[in-house]
């Protein structure tokens, strides 16, 4: 909790009012969903009030085990957490390559329209010009 606690006061540092956003990864067993619960509740409590919080789960959940066929093992029978929680699996059993598209989308799905395609193109023109910069001063 205290990297929580540092994370909002260096955000509340920032002197920037937009929306915070936070993409949670974890473990789908009784401990692990109520973790981003916490979490969240931590951070809203340290975060300026003036600053909104978008806290997203993003992985592991019910559907995203079924979707993908992730490898469970039961859950242990001592623990009393999370009822719901039949079986357990953690965030690694997710493939890494999806791991990534899904966050790569999540972050994606924040920047305004056409962001990706405009940056694209000025990383094209960019990469151009250094080339012709560099024939230039490679030809002297």
């Amino acid at each position: 909790m205290s990297f929580v606690h540092e994370a909002a006061e260096n955000h509340n540092a920032l002197d920037d009012n937009r929306p915070l956003v936070i993409f949670y990864i974890g473990d789908f067993d009784p401990a692990g969903v109520l973790i981003d619960q916490s979490l969240e509740k931590e951070l809203r409590l340290h975060l300026d009030p003036s600053i909104a919080l978008d806290f997203r789960r993003i992985a592991i959940n019910e559907h995203q085990i079924n979707m993908y066929r992730l490898p469970t093992k039961p859950r242990k029978s001592s623990d009393k957490r999370s009822g719901q929680v039949k079986e357990t699996v953690e965030a690694e059993a997710m493939p890494s390559k999806t791991l990534r598209k899904l966050l790569r989308w999540n972050v994606e799905s924040l920047l305004p329209p056409n962001a990706l395609h405009i940056a694209k193109i000025a990383e094209q023109s960019e990469r151009e010009h250094i080339l012709h910069m560099a024939k230039l001063l490679g030809g002297q």
